[in-house]
């Protein structure tokens, strides 16, 4: 295959970086939410609310692009007993303003036990939401507790009902005198269910007193921390972090402001997780005169703009923890209004990986190159000596194919052959894998320091 052309790069960056993170200890919602919004910080708290799920204020600047901060709501923890348990509680409250209203216009609904009954289960559940600890959650040995007056409630209740048995069965057996065999007959059948719910209630009662000889069991099992072996309710253990962080690492080198800011915000932090990376390679090209091709198997998305020219390409399933974005990234600057970063450029085309979760986690060390699978063609360079006529022809084919019409009428077999040939004869305009593999190592460089917190120098 042909050298590689020499590169025409323009830049390779960090261009989004999303992060999840905790307080630091000692930090709470409404502090951290004081310190970003002081007089010498740009952020403001926004009237609109996260549509990520769990989190619910939002941070952000409108003057300078200084990252977008959403904050979690107060259901954020592992455990779901504090959700349950007021999703519980509002819906007693629905039930009781219901029927007080219903019994306003003479149209009950339950029965006093049943209205008296929504009371005591309301008052039985903030109770219980008073006994969550500072992470929402109830412990073992809270539970244990509750169900060991539960179940001695249930035993004093049978005890009632087997004395109120026993006592209708004494007057049951004194009747006599039955006015045929047939009532005599019925009269002993309601005897024997009188004995029988008797003897199930009292079995019941040994039943309970188990019960209380396990939970009592249970309590000798209990941690320091009140929970029971192999509970997997760790202490710090959540659904959500505090804070999910949005911002461009890339600007903090154009705008003290913007460098500032978003260290402040890093400080305040601990358990930083990156959960999304956006990388970005620039070159001075317009991207509708590219022939770009991805070599592996995943699919490509292609939009044209009004001339029916190629003005963004997307390689991968777009919700996918990795996948490409190519686009006209002036395009992107005009329609956004956002910063242009090369004025004096006139047309630049943007390679950009987009990685998230587990690939994002794992980019730093990872030997993974998000750019590997594509290839910007020059026909123009291609070496007719070393290749059949026809095939020349079908490479071109393909290669200017942006619908996929080619690939989608070969089978798998044929797919991978003309894949070969493409690796095999197709010369690189450039070479992106490439150019990321040699600005690779800076690029981690410059995210590990950032999650250090270290002050960068300004350009």
């Amino acid at each position: 295959m042909n050298d590689v052309l020499k590169s025409n790069l323009l830049d390779i960056t960090i261009d989004k970086l999303s992060i999840v993170a905790d307080f630091k200890e000692g930090i709470k919602k409404e502090e951290f939410i004081r310190m970003v919004t002081s007089s010498n910080m740009p952020y403001s708290l926004q009237a609109n609310r996260s549509k990520n799920f769990g989190y619910e204020e939002v941070l952000k600047c409108d003057s300078v692009d200084c990252g977008y901060i959403e904050l979690a709501g107060e259901l954020k923890k592992a455990s779901v007993d504090l959700p349950k348990l007021i999703s519980h509680r509002i819906r007693l409250e629905i039930q009781i303003e219901q029927e007080k209203k219903a019994r306003e216009v003479g149209e009950s609904l339950l029965s006093n036990a049943e209205y008296q009954g929504l009371f005591e289960s309301l008052a039985d559940v903030k109770e219980l939401i008073a006994e969550t600890d500072e992470d929402g959650r109830l412990t073992d040995e809270r539970k244990l507790k509750r169900h060991e007056r539960q179940i001695e409630l249930t035993i004093e209740k049978l005890k009632g009902e087997i004395v109120a048995l026993k006592s209708e069965i004494d007057e049951q057996e004194l009747a006599t005198g039955f006015k045929s065999e047939a009532m005599e007959k019925i009269h002993e059948e309601h005897v024997q269910i009188l004995l029988n719910t008797l003897e199930n209630k009292e079995k019941l009662i040994e039943v309970k007193r188990d019960e209380l000889l396990r939970n009592a069991e249970m309590f000798l099992q209990l941690d320091a921390n009140g929970f029971l072996p192999n509970n997997g309710k760790k202490k710090n253990d959540r659904l959500l972090k505090d804070v999910r962080f949005e911002f461009n690492p890339k600007h903090m080198a154009y705008n003290r402001v913007v460098d500032e800011a978003i260290r402040l915000v890093l400080g305040l932090l601990e358990n930083i997780e990156v959960t999304g990376i956006h990388i970005a390679c620039d070159y001075p090209v317009k991207i509708a005169d590219l022939k770009i091709k991805d070599l592996s198997s995943k699919s490509e998305c292609i939009y044209l703009d009004r001339d029916k020219k190629i003005e963004t390409m997307y390689i991968g399933k777009r919700g996918s923890d990795n996948h490409l974005c190519i686009y006209n990234k002036k395009r992107e600057n005009e329609e956004n209004e956002t910063l242009d970063q090369y004025p004096d450029v006139e047309h630049v085309t943007r390679f950009e990986a987009r990685l998230r979760k587990k690939k994002a986690k794992e980019w730093i060390d990872s030997e993974y190159n998000p750019f590997d699978s594509i290839i910007v063609g020059d026909l123009e360079k291609v070496d007719n000596s070393k290749i059949k006529v026809n095939d020349r022809i079908v490479l071109e084919a393909i290669m200017n194919d942006y619908h996929g019409r080619y690939f989608g009428m070969m089978d798998k077999d044929q797919k991978s052959n003309w894949r070969k040939k493409i690796k095999q004869h197709v010369p690189k305009l450039f070479d992106v894998a490439g150019d990321y593999e040699k600005k690779k190592v800076l690029l981690t460089g410059e995210l590990a320091e950032l999650m250090k917190n270290k002050p960068s120098k300004q350009k």
